[in-house]
């Protein structure tokens, strides 16, 4: 996996990798902090069959060393699950 972001047409971050059966599209970088941003609130995230954003999060998850489960439902999409959840803030 290429970690190295690069620029792609229009200012947008070009995916780093493709996954076998997605089709990943380029984003912008606000649009990659919102991907991880959900992600890390809720650590979990469910993505489309055609995974054009999922490229995104597992990037950030590999460049974090942080440890997930990535799940394919055939025809469904994808859910990505981390492995090792943030303590919850004590009230």
């Amino acid at each position: 996996m290429n970690t190295k972001k690069e620029i792609s047409w229009k200012g947008k971050l070009a995916p780093t990798f493709v996954l076998t059966g997605t089709q990943p599209m380029p984003l912008t970088a606000a649009q990659v902090r919102r991907v991880v941003d959900a992600f890390l609130k809720s650590d979990g995230s469910s993505h489309s069959a055609q995974g054009a954003t999922l490229w995104a999060l597992l990037d950030f998850l590999q460049g974090k060393k942080i440890p997930y489960l990535l799940t394919a439902h055939p025809g469904e999409g994808y859910y990505v699950q981390r492995l090792d959840p943030l303590p919850k803030p004590q009230l």
